[in-house]
Parts: structure tokens; sequence; C-alpha cells
């Protein structure tokens, strides 16, 4: 059976210790503490507007500008319209737009079909430009048209792909000789605790470079496996890039799964409802990853919804950002600060996991141009069957 190890960023102990943490409500910088209280006011009004009449062919969407201001694209000719008919807090800026979010959204299937066939790379929504960014692998004129023409966005921006970058799955991968072990071991990095649907606990890593029946060994522990992979959710066309770890429990072996990250940071708890994400992951919101390799990274959302081509795979609605992310960082957590009513104050929340960046081709550093991207955790739990822990 191939092994791999995993080393960890959630701590695992051999009893577990749940740590309640007295001051997660301190030292929040001023603005991520403005966008979680926008955030939040955001989240109200979706809840409270997404049924009205009209309000799909009216809303943009929304982004955070560079003062935090939250932003809500309203479409020019039905702004009158879309301000009559819905509770807008004064904390929002409207701007006029031409496209609506659906149908922004609408052209990215036809996008996605030009991936599929090669002629097309990636595909972006951005609620800032009010359009789509679509990568091309060359410069080529015919097919910037032949896409504006099927999609009807004629505010379209395209982007080559960069010779010098390399759009890496951030696997780790150790060769024979240069280990002390005898196989090829990946490292990769545990994002957060979870169960599968047999109630057994564990966590969840990334799902590139794994394969179920893994044997993974954690914390530098080498004599015994701290679990085994049960689930992946890694293929072509996917939506998450995932896999569900189920963590031994004997008497000389056992591992619980924990909510804290090795700096001492903790998380409280994984938002897999959909429906919130969609209200949560704005553009230019601030987002941390706990990374095995990089440690804690801060960075922004740059694109909510993000399609791409890696390698020979296609991964479908990631997330795009800003946070460092190199080899070893796969499967680190991304998470993002929401208001917990259970607290009765903001706590750090899962949102996602850390599956690829785009990296210097040859040394795989992060350089100018390199970005992150991580899978959603509504997603990871649907295609993994899996609850929280």
């Amino acid at each position: 059976m191939k092994r791999f190890m995993v080393f960890f960023m959630i701590t695992f102990l051999i009893v577990f210790t749940n740590v309640v943490d007295v001051n997660a409500n301190i030292g929040l910088g001023e603005a991520i503490k403005k966008q979680e209280k926008l955030l939040r006011e955001y989240s109200v009004f979706m809840s409270q507007s997404k049924g009205h009449i009209g309000f799909e062919d009216e809303f943009g969407g929304a982004y955070f500008d560079d003062n935090d201001e939250l932003v809500i694209n309203v479409v020019s000719s039905k702004k009158n319209q879309f301000l009559n008919k819905n509770d807008i807090s004064s904390e929002f800026r409207i701007r006029e737009v031409k496209y609506s979010l659906q149908i922004i959204n609408s052209a990215i299937p036809i996008v996605e079909k030009l991936i599929d066939e090669g002629i097309a790379k990636s595909v972006s929504r951005s609620e800032k430009d009010n359009t789509l960014i679509v990568g091309l692998w060359e410069n080529d004129v015919r097919i910037k048209e032949q896409i504006i023409e099927l999609t009807g966005l004629e505010n379209m921006i395209f982007k080559i792909s960069k010779s010098n970058l390399q759009t890496a799955l951030t696997v780790r991968y150790a060769i024979n000789g240069t280990s002390a072990q005898i196989d090829m071991y990946t490292f990769a990095t545990i994002g957060f605790a979870a169960r599968n649907s047999s109630g057994d606990d564990g966590f969840v890593t990334t799902g590139h470079g794994i394969q179920d029946g893994d044997d993974v060994n954690c914390d530098g522990h080498v004599i015994y496996t701290c679990g085994d992979v049960r689930q992946n959710s890694f293929a072509d066309g996917s939506d998450s890039d995932a896999a569900f770890v189920e963590l031994r429990d004997n008497w000389y072996n056992r591992w619980d799964p924990s909510y804290n990250f090795m700096n001492g940071d903790f998380y409280t708890n994984v938002i897999s409802s959909t429906t919130t994400l969609d209200s949560l992951i704005v553009q230019n919101m601030t987002v941390t990853a706990y990374g095995d390799e990089s440690g804690r990274q801060f960075g922004e959302v740059l694109e909510t919804y993000y399609t791409d081509t890696v390698g020979n795979v296609e991964l479908v609605g990631f997330v795009k950002c800003d946070y460092i992310a190199i080899l070893g960082d796969s499967g680190a957590a991304v998470t993002a600060y929401v208001y917990n009513p259970s607290y009765g104050y903001p706590t750090r929340h899962v949102i996602g996991l850390q599956s690829y960046s785009n990296l210097e081709e040859i040394t795989f550093n992060w350089v100018s141009g390199s970005y992150s991207v991580f899978s959603r955790a509504d997603n990871i739990y649907d295609d993994l069957n899996i609850t929280s822990y």
C-alpha cells in the first residue's frame, strides 16, 4: 500500500483538549472588522431581497472597494426599481453597471465548454469589472471575437497565460534518496476536522496526489500511521479538491481531530451552506490560509468563481485569491471572520481548502503574478458526503 506523510497544520492530540480562545474578538485588523460588519448586513440584505420579483434582473453582484466599502452593483436601466423595492443599508455604496449577475453567470457554462474543447484555459467572474475574465493559451483575436459573440458580454476581459508561470497543485513530493523514508512520500497540509457518513472521525486535506486506501502519517510520527484515506473528490471536472482521512483509534495509536491551528489560532465552524457562502464570499474580502510550508497567510479574494485547466484536469467553480501558498500547502484551511451568535462576536470560520497556485515555472517560488486557488467548503461537504466534527 502506498504511504504518504501529511505534516500537520491542525494540532492532533492523543487526548483531545478543547481550547476556548477568550481573545477571539481582540486583535482583529480594522479592515477585517469593518468587512465582517458589512458582510453581516449584506447577508441580511440578500436573504430579504433575493425573492423579490425582478431582483435577478437588477442585481449585479457585490464587492469590496479599496476603502473596504461594500459596493452593490445595480443594472443602470433598473436602478429605480431596485432602490424602491429593497431595504438597502446606508453603509452600502450603489454602483450602476451594464450586466446583471444572472447574465454574467449564464455565460460561464459557455466558456467552460470552450475550456473542455481546449479553446480557452480558464474563466473567472469579477463583480468589480462586471464581467468574466477569460484566460487564453495565446493571443488570438478570432477566439476573442468568438467568445464575445457567444456570451454577449461586450466588456469581456482576456488574459494570456504567462510562459514563466505554471499552475501547480501545491502538494510537495520528496524523491527517494532525499528522504529518510524508503518510498516516495506526499507532503500536504491537514485542513479541518470532519466526520464521514459512517460517523468516523477524521480530517479533510487535499485530494490530488492522494488515493483511497493510502496510509497517512501526522506530526512526524513515522512508526504508526494516524489515519487512512477513505474518500477523494479530485477528478477532471470536479468542483472540489479534497480527501477525507479517517483517524486511527486504538489503545496504542489514538488520534483525535482538533479545531486548533499550529500557531495557536483556532476555528469554531466550517461553513457548509451554499446559501451562506454565496452571501459571504465577496470579491476583495480578506481571508486567511494556514499552510504547512507558508504558515498563516493573509490575502484577498480576487475572483469569486474560477474555473481553470490544471495539468490535464479541469477544476470548476473554485475561488481565486492572493494569499501565499506554495508546494506543501495543499489542503490548508482558508478562513474568514464571521459573526457567531453562539459567542456574540465574530469568530474564525473555515470557508474552503487550498488546492493549487500559479508559481514560477522552474523554482515553483511565489513571484509577481502568482495567485492561489481554493475549493469551497460546501462543495467539499457534498462531494465527500461528510459532516462537521
